[in-house]
């Protein structure tokens, strides 16, 4: 199958352009604003904000093969690992069967010094998080968790409360994919992001017909006290 890409400003007597891109554009063959800026821009910052969580998780500084190495900083994987005085015990994925189990066993393995902190977080994947779900449905007969409020309805965070305990579990994209938990305060993460750096610019080129658009933001990160956190990875 082919498909014809076509300009916008081709064919000014096609049926739609009247009643639909006539309110997008302005009625002039050069354009001095961006054309759907705003569901462009939407788009742009999503991405961006997806990946700025990978990088925030995946990077390190090490050379290699994948996206994510020769970056400027290290990342959350890269922090928080044994070697840097993290307890760190075996992987196992959560299922509907082990879940329950699985992130108990993390609980009991979080430092002493930090578990009467009000702000403990097991960041996972979402494979992992559908599993504790799913455990701990299958594994009562009453409602032991909610969700955090009418947001996490709409995505804005999905999270729970682990039974009996202060400690929240949080999935991230930033994990997808990665075989790990990470429990720990979330204020011993340490996350920059310069505010007057971050900025997406975008122009319409008349000339050439074209969006531009230019993205930049400025972050980093970094880990307080390595050893108030538990690691769980394979």
């Amino acid at each position: 199958m082919k498909f014809r890409i076509k300009s916008l400003n081709d064919n000014k007597n096609d049926s739609l352009y009247d009643t639909y891109l006539s309110q997008q554009l302005t009625n002039s063959n050069f354009q001095e604003t961006v054309p759907f800026e705003e569901v462009i821009l939407t788009d742009i910052s999503n991405r961006i904000a997806n990946q700025v969580e990978k990088q925030l998780w995946n990077n390190t500084t090490a050379t290699g093969a994948t996206i994510y190495n020769n970056a400027c900083f290290n990342g959350v994987g890269a922090l928080v690992t044994s070697g840097n005085g993290a307890t760190q015990i075996a992987y196992s994925a959560a299922t509907s069967s082990n879940g329950l189990d699985v992130f108990t066993k993390i609980y009991e393995n979080i430092p002493s010094n930090v578990l009467h902190l009000d702000d403990l977080v097991i960041y996972t994947n979402y494979a992992n998080y559908r599993g504790l779900v799913s455990s701990m449905r299958n594994n009562s007969f009453v409602n032991l968790f909610t969700m955090d409020s009418a947001n996490a309805a709409i995505g804005e965070e999905w999270s729970l409360m682990l039974p009996g305990t202060n400690v929240k579990v949080i999935p991230t994209v930033g994990l997808d994919g990665v075989n790990a938990y990470y429990a720990g305060p979330s204020s011993y993460y340490m996350v920059g992001l310069n505010q007057e750096i971050m900025e997406v610019r975008s122009i319409y080129d008349p000339f050439e017909n074209i969006v531009k658009i230019q993205a930049g933001v400025t972050y980093g990160l970094g880990v307080f006290d390595v050893a108030s956190f538990c690691v769980c990875k394979s």
